[in-house]
Parts: C-alpha cells; sequence; structure tokens
C-alpha cells in the first residue's frame, strides 16, 4: 500500500469522509441520549492493617483477592438489599470489585439507575463483608477498613456520551475510508493528473478544475478567465503558443471516450487565444456537429457543403471572437482520408492564425488519429472521475504512433 495512494484517495474522497463523520457524530449523540443513564458509586477499603510485619501485610494482600470474590457474591448483594429494607428480587444492581495484592485496596463499585440506591448498596455491601469476616476472625491481616465510603454520583457513568460519539466517528471514518480506498483500487477511471502522466510521458498535462457557466452566453464558455479552471486552460493556450510558434498553427483538440467535454476545452481555448489583432478559426470534424451545439448556435438546419470556406463569428463577451467553421469537414459522418484532412489543414493555415480542430474520441472514430497525423500537435482530454485508464492510454498510444508515422 503506497502512501501516495492513500493521500490520492483521502484528497478525492475528503467530503464524502466529512459528511460520514458528521453523521455518524449525529447518529452516536441520538443513541447515547436514547439510552438509560446508569449511575456508578464506589467505596475503598483497605485490607489487614495500616502498618504491621511483613509477613502479615504479604497475608493481607492475599486475602484482599479473596474477598473481592466475595463482595461480587449474589449473597452478599441480596444481604445488603435487605438490610436497606429493598426486595432483593427487585434490586438489578451490578456488583464489581477489584483488589491490589501490593497495596492491599479493595474496591467495590456498585452500578444501578438510581444514582442514591447506588452508593448505599456500595456502602452496605462492605458492611456486610466486614461483618463476615469479624464473625470469623483470621487474625489483624483479615481486618477491613473503610478508607472512602461510596457517595451519591453527580453525572452518570453511561452512557458516556463523548466516549460513544469519538468511537462511533472514528469507526465510521476508517470504514469510510477503507472503502473509498477499495473503490479507487477497483474503479478504473481516471483518478488525477498522475495517471495521465504515467499514460503519456513527457507530454504536458494540465488540471483544468471545473468551472460554472455564466449566464445569458453558451455553456461552453469560462465565465471568469482569472477563475482557476480560466487560469488552467491560459496556461494550456500559453503552452501551446510556445509549442506551435510559425504562423497558421492547426491543432487537434480530442477526448478518449465520449461525454468528457472536449468540445469545451476547444471553445475556451479558442476564446483564451483570440486578440483583435489575432483570428482564430474553430473546426468541428464531428459529424454530429457538436461544437455547433456547445457555442449555442443552431444546428437544426444541415451544414452547407461550399467550394469556399463559410465562417461564422462568434463574439464570447471577453473583447475578442473567434471563427467557427460551419462547413461539413468530417466527410458527412463517413469518415475523412488522410489526404482529404491534409489538403483541408493547408487550406485553413492562410485563413487564421490559430485553427483548432475538434473530432470525436479517439476511440469512437479513426478520423480522430487521421486529423491527429495532419495536425501540428494533439491535445487529449481526459475527466476525472470518467475516463477509463485503459481507453486513456490506448488513445496516447495511438496518437502516438500516427504523429512519429
Amino acid at each position: 500500500m503506497e502512501v501516495t495512494g492513500l493521500v490520492g484517495t483521502l484528497r478525492r474522497w475528503w467530503a464524502t469522509l466529512v459528511v460520514a463523520g458528521v453523521v455518524a457524530a449525529l447518529g452516536a449523540w441520538v443513541l447515547a441520549e436514547s439510552m438509560p443513564e446508569t449511575y456508578q458509586a464506589s467505596t475503598r477499603l483497605v485490607v489487614g492493617p495500616l502498618a504491621g510485619n511483613t509477613d502479615v501485610v504479604r497475608a493481607a494482600g492475599q486475602l484482599a483477592r479473596t474477598d473481592a470474590e466475595v463482595a461480587t457474591s449474589q449473597s452478599l448483594l441480596d444481604e445488603a438489599a435487605e438490610r436497606l429494607g429493598l426486595d432483593p428480587d427487585d434490586v438489578d444492581a451490578e456488583v464489581d470489585a477489584s483488589a491490589n495484592e501490593v497495596t492491599r485496596l479493595l474496591v467495590i463499585s456498585v452500578r444501578d439507575d438510581d444514582g442514591a440506591r447506588a452508593a448505599d448498596l456500595a456502602n452496605e455491601i462492605a458492611r456486610s463483608l466486614r461483618d463476615r469476616i469479624e464473625e470469623q476472625p483470621i487474625g489483624p491481616e483479615g481486618a477491613i477498613t473503610v478508607l472512602d465510603a461510596a457517595t451519591v454520583p453527580s453525572e452518570p457513568a453511561e452512557p458516556n456520551v463523548n466516549r460513544i460519539i469519538t468511537l462511533s466517528v472514528l469507526a465510521t471514518l476508517v470504514l469510510a475510508f477503507g472503502v473509498a480506498y477499495l473503490l479507487d483500487r477497483l474503479d478504473d477511471a481516471v483518478a488525477g493528473p498522475e495517471d495521465v502522466e504515467r499514460a503519456a510521458p513527457g507530454a504536458f498535462v494540465a488540471s483544468v478544475p471545473a468551472w460554472r457557466h455564466r449566464r445569458g452566453t453558451a455553456r461552453a464558455l469560462v465565465a471568469r478567465p482569472g477563475s482557476p479552471a480560466g487560469a488552467a486552460l491560459r496556461l494550456v493556450a500559453t503552452s501551446m503558443e510556445l509549442a506551435v510558434q510559425e504562423r497558421g498553427r492547426v491543432v487537434l483538440v480530442s477526448g478518449a471516450e465520449f461525454g468528457e467535454g472536449s468540445e469545451e476545452v476547444a471553445v475556451n481555448l479558442a476564446t483564451l487565444l483570440a486578440t483583435p489583432r489575432r483570428r482564430v478559426l474553430l473546426v468541428d470534424a464531428s459529424p454530429d456537429r457538436r461544437l455547433h451545439r456547445a457555442v449555442g448556435g443552431d444546428d437544426s438546419q444541415p451544414a452547407p457543403r461550399s467550394a469556399t470556406l463559410m465562417a461564422e463569428h462568434v463574439d464570447p463577451g471577453t473583447g475578442a471572437g473567434f471563427d467557427l467553421l460551419v462547413d461539413d469537414v468530417a466527410g458527412g459522418g463517413s469518415g475523412v482520408g488522410l489526404d482529404e484532412a491534409r489538403a483541408t489543414v493547408v487550406e485553413l493555415r492562410g485563413t487564421a492564425d490559430w485553427v483548432i480542430v475538434h473530432s470525436e474520441p479517439v476511440a469512437a472514430a479513426a478520423s480522430a488519429l487521421v486529423w491527429a497525423s495532419a495536425c501540428d500537435a494533439t491535445i487529449l482530454v481526459a475527466q476525472q472521475g470518467k475516463t477509463r485508464r485503459e481507453s486513456l492510454a490506448a488513445a496516447t498510444d495511438s496518437v502516438g504512433r500516427v504523429i512519429d508515422f
């Protein structure tokens, strides 16, 4: 079991663990409050003389253990109850006695639902024990002296609310963490950036937090460029500029599987790269026109098929917009060949400073690999908790093979 794995599990499941701890604490408190109260009263005695020779003291220590056994006998409890005027059959008290051979201290404890009765029974049991011993005296080593008489307890001994809550929370957290760790080990989904780094060693890996969409804008646009998600995407955009520096740069954005939000990443990168003096063209290479829907466009009409490139301007409200290519470059759903993809890339290079092509996931269509071979760079999007590690590894391996080809 690796420490990094435990830390990763804790980082991913901390909110669930907190909720589990709170629920356990509330449940334990409710349970403790519903339990009957039990009071405990104790009396302390010393067996043998307070001072004496070694043999007498040693003998008294041995007798203390015998006296402890006698103190817990049912006959002594019944006798104490009768002396208090109680019906022995109605007394449901628990008697416990402990003795120390070295100190010769004998502690008699009584637990009962009535604190006053517990104290009376503890004192009366000590008195009855002393009377029995005095009936058959065996010497100074057998004498019993009361050091501390039992008093009426002010607080119940049980239930111990603090202890019940503490143990319940600890047990729940241990169990919940164990279940979370087991689920992490059995789950094949990408758990964090470290899984992506293992699948694509040497590649640039960025973790983009989830973001909220601003009202009145397309769902794929980042609400605030200065937000954590916006800052992470800005880092990706800057890395793209440093990696591919010539004009007319063409980058593919795709995913390993469906439902990873790769279209939102593509739209956001186009938004961040666009400036008043720099044109960005976003190309939808998926047959279902997913990007068109992501920016709030109307995809009820089929994509035009024409000899000239047709693009519509998208204004995300950041001061500079980008163009979305509305021509069908996906081959009408039948796929696109390598020569056709390369010819399209050559044609698009002269139309914008940045061309971002979005395709279907690598695992869903071979056309994604065709575009990866034709473009200058490829960005693979994986969603934490959704993308399977096996699919991500296969996608990165496939993209790496076609790039090196």
